[in-house]
């Protein structure tokens, strides 16, 4: 039912590597956007790094994304206010703060590195009339938290839409690309990345952490990193509260993609946007999560993409399809 894999993938992992026999000042377990830049805020402090990825740079989360980069984020954050209240407003407002501040330095990043990146209109829509109540709580958060959103009671969208809140300027990219450029502006400070090594645990002995893992995995930091999706340390009973997800997404050739992100505020969510790939239009559409292992099957709830795409966007060619 999946035809194809994500447009671009990293190299896989040599197998072949040998572990370091050397105490680094910090090890850094996984090397998706937030291991390798946390990686190379380290390597541009002065510090001594190893990457421990158990596949390859960008697997599994990064790799398979839309790649929206953006401040606005469905409905998370009138979500948020809901579950803080006026009591948590400074934690509200310093997520955001930190999610403009992380907007800036991507794209900055970008800049410097050549990473191709485009400046888009983020928008969260109701796709059905009683989804409007939702979006203008999204709005009214959001502009409560300093973010220039503009209400849109029309929207001028190619997807029925019965309202919007917009949030100019945001950022757009693949996260591939910016894996691998931010890995070799982690390699060009110094620092150093071993693959196909999957970390089980970690041991303190003394001033130093030992990262344990398969085929006798054993390297040493001062200090540890866990940039993965679930810890392997449960000291927190982190695993008693996470719950796995998977979503769906397809990638389709189409001669006018939108110049928009979008994400609707409703269930079944659609999240869709526009891009290029080899010169050639290219329109991303994802949704359809889900809890792991329970509900239709995977190949219904591409097929819902699939026929949802057909409707709308009826010069859409197939190209790719896969799940995160």
């Amino acid at each position: 039912q999946h035809r194809g894999q994500p447009p671009t993938q990293p190299a896989d992992p040599d197998p072949g590597q040998a572990v370091p026999d050397e105490t680094f000042d910090t090890v850094v377990v996984g090397a998706g956007v937030t291991g390798l830049t946390t990686a190379l805020a380290l390597v541009r402090a002065g510090r001594s790094v190893l990457v421990v990825e158990a596949r390859h740079p960008g697997a599994v989360t990064t790799g398979r994304t839309t790649g929206k980069v953006s401040a606005l984020q469905g409905t998370t954050l009138s979500s948020l206010t809901s579950q803080h209240g006026s009591g948590g407003r400074r934690r509200l407002e310093a997520y955001v703060e930190s999610s403009l501040a992380a907007l800036d330095w991507v794209a900055a990043f970008c800049e410097e590195t050549g990473v191709p990146a485009q400046r888009r209109d983020a928008v969260t829509y109701a796709a059905a009339p009683e989804e409007v109540p939702t979006v203008r709580d999204e709005h009214e958060a959001a502009a409560s938290l300093g973010l220039d959103v503009a209400w849109r009671g029309t929207p001028d969208l190619p997807v029925p839409a019965h309202a919007a809140t917009v949030l100019a300027d945001q950022l757009q990219l693949d996260p591939v690309a910016l894996v691998l450029a931010l890995l070799d502006q982690v390699r060009a400070g110094g620092g150093r990345l071993l693959t196909g090594r999957r970390v089980q645990r970690l041991r303190q002995r003394g001033e130093v952490v030992h990262v344990l893992g398969e085929d006798g995995l054993d390297v040493r930091g001062e200090h540890v990193v866990l940039a993965t999706g679930t810890p392997v340390v449960d000291r927190r009973l982190h695993f008693a509260r996470l719950t796995p997800q998977r979503s769906y997404l397809v990638a389709y050739r189409h001669p006018a993609p939108p110049e928009v992100m979008a994400l609707s505020a409703g269930s079944p969510g659609r999240s869709w946007r526009g891009g290029e790939v080899d010169g050639s239009g290219l329109l991303l559409v994802g949704g359809e999560g889900h809890e792991t292992g329970r509900g239709r099957r995977e190949s219904t709830r591409v097929d819902r993409l699939r026929s949802w795409t057909a409707e709308h966007f009826p010069d859409a060619v197939e190209l790719a399809a896969w799940s995160a």
